[in-house]
């Protein structure tokens, strides 16, 4: 009985916390739940949860629209629903303000690949000693590698003798090559 009276006044950082104990979670998505209602609270201050409406979502959007990609305003925007449908279950609140804001609408990104000819156009350039950049063998091994592995330029440019096994033909790509932060 004293959680359902200390309910009415939590934070959305002190549901997303409830919601942390009371379900069995991935680390990552843990973490994610924890962010969205820390954003949240640091953008539009302290509040407890029945005082947070869709208008004030709304403010909040614009918001995060204004310094984030909108797939960045989604995420968040789904993992608050998740919270705060946990709240709905509990009879925590009488309205989740989060589902009544839709997504933000993304951008698809086109393919990216390369054309036979343009594939083609590159490799015959490269052949070319007198107009590739130099080495020319290099740069047309490192352009091969990358386009037939599918690796990343990243991963290319971490790689270690120890990750290439010539007998087994096999390179190893790690997560490491994978950071964005070295």
């Amino acid at each position: 009985m004293e959680k359902e009276c200390e309910s009415n006044l939590w934070t959305p950082i002190q549901l997303a916390e409830q919601y942390v104990a009371d379900n069995i979670l991935q680390p990552d998505s843990i973490r994610n739940y924890r962010l969205a209602a820390h954003v949240f609270e640091k953008n539009m201050g302290r509040r407890h949860i029945y005082d947070i409406n869709p208008d004030c979502v709304l403010k909040w959007r614009t918001l995060v629209l204004n310094r984030a990609q909108p797939t960045t305003w989604n995420t968040y925007r789904s993992h608050l629903i998740v919270i705060w449908n946990f709240a709905l279950r509990n009879q925590w609140v009488d309205v989740n303000p989060f589902s009544e804001i839709r997504p933000a609408p993304v951008l698809k990104k086109g393919k990216k690949t390369v054309s036979d000819d343009l594939l083609a156009a590159t490799i015959d350039l490269l052949h070319n000693t007198e107009k590739a950049p130099r080495p020319a063998w290099f740069w047309l091994t490192a352009f091969k590698l990358l386009y037939f592995t599918g690796m990343r330029r990243r991963q290319l440019t971490s790689l270690r003798w120890n990750d290439i096994n010539f007998k087994e033909m096999t390179i190893l790509l790690t997560a490491e090559g994978c950071n964005l932060n070295p």
